[in-house]
């Protein structure tokens, strides 16, 4: 990715990512075709160390996203995930229009609160009960 821009990254899985960039972006009138993804992003399948977490076995997961609407054409992105993190690269040269740019920052802020919601739930299953803390409420 030497030639491309790095736009965001989310502090969340590649799956979760995804699913959430999918939904935001349809929200604000945007298509988004999953047109490709690799479950192993490794350089060499005769070295399995990982050219972007050197040192490590990869692990990686790219997924391209063609992104469209008919003001703005059609712009392809790449979704690199490694674990707990994914980063968004624009493949093309030019800024992202900014209903796209803003979408994009919409959804990462989406993603904070999610993974806060998430750490935050405490899940307890004793005896057939099940109780959830909630940033500090139960449900």
């Amino acid at each position: 990715m030497a030639n491309n821009r790095l736009i965001l990254t989310f502090e969340l899985d590649c799956d979760s990512t995804l699913a959430l960039l999918q939904i935001c972006l349809h929200k604000q009138g945007f298509r988004a075709i999953h047109s490709f993804e690799l479950e192993s992003a490794c350089a060499s399948f005769s070295d399995p160390t990982c050219p972007h977490h050197p040192g490590e076995v990869c692990e990686c997961l790219l997924v391209t996203l063609t992104i469209y609407r008919d003001d703005i054409g059609t712009i392809p992105i790449v979704l690199h995930g490694h674990g707990n993190k994914t980063e968004i690269w624009n493949l093309e040269s030019h800024l992202l229009p900014l209903a796209l740019d803003d979408c994009l920052k919409f959804t990462r802020l989406e993603g904070q609160v999610l993974k806060r919601r998430l750490c935050s739930t405490e899940v307890s299953n004793t005896k057939g009960s099940f109780s959830s803390t909630v940033e500090g409420g139960r449900y």
